[in-house]
């Protein structure tokens, strides 16, 4: 039985009614940026603690966030530019989104992300010195120690994004144990894994083939919960029906 049949029609117009790729663009570009801020926050304030230890916190505070408005005013805005250039530029993408995590991945690590961070350090520290919130001997040490904070960064984005990462891994293999427990006829099992995949997915970055498979599973769910049988052909137009 072919179940990638199941309902297409109406998952596909469910997700053009419901959430359309402008918002799953808007969704990932969320992420995508959220994670950016988090880095470039995380970067600039373990690098200033490694590079200065002596620093009070208040000390840290105030040069983080002199070097935060002096060399990324714009935020995330040119690192988004960055990875929108790579979105478009990689083949088989017809929604203008990303696909999976794995591209999300790529995009987040290509080398126009670190030189653009690395100016805006440069810029932020310049900008932090000439201001005099930043002392000039402490400015040297940030520029010469700029690629600790860069390496931060960089661990930052990596640990983020190896979270998501697992927890796509996670729902596919939720994803296989309901088709096991389909195969095995285990209602039980199947509600148990139905609940966890919704409450993950609820969590998770955007992508139209993950919300169409989501939605595929729970109405095959569903539909067996209502018609209380596992008997059941799936329509040349992919709508379920019932046998008797």
């Amino acid at each position: 039985m072919n179940l990638d049949l199941i309902s297409e029609k109406n998952l596909n117009n469910q997700l053009t009614n419901d959430i359309k790729n402008n918002e799953i663009s808007k969704n990932q570009n969320d992420f995508i940026g959220n994670m950016f801020k988090n880095a470039i926050n995380f970067g600039i304030d373990l690098g200033l603690k490694s590079l200065l230890p002596d620093l009070i916190e208040d000390q840290v505070i105030d040069i983080k966030n002199s070097i935060l408005e002096g060399g990324f005013k714009e935020g995330v805005n040119t690192l988004m530019k960055k990875v929108n250039e790579f979105k478009n530029s990689i083949t088989g993408i017809f929604t203008g989104n990303f696909n999976n995590i794995q591209e999300i991945n790529t995009a987040t690590k290509q080398g126009g992300i670190i030189k653009t961070v690395s100016k805006g350090l440069s810029k932020g520290i310049d900008t932090g010195v000439k201001s005099g919130i930043i002392p000039k001997s402490i400015g040297g040490i940030l520029k010469a120690g700029k690629t600790t904070m860069l390496n931060e960064f960089s661990n930052s984005l990596e640990s983020q994004m190896r979270k998501e990462i697992q927890k796509f891994d996670i729902l596919n293999d939720l994803n296989k144990k309901w088709y096991d427990a389909l195969d095995q006829r285990d209602f039980d099992k199947m509600t148990k894994y139905t609940e966890k995949i919704s409450v993950l997915s609820k969590d998770l970055v955007k992508f139209s083939n993950i919300i169409n498979e989501t939605k595929k599973i729970e109405e095959l769910h569903n539909f067996i919960k209502e018609n209380n049988s596992f008997d059941f052909a799936v329509g040349a137009d992919g709508a379920l029906m019932k046998l008797d």
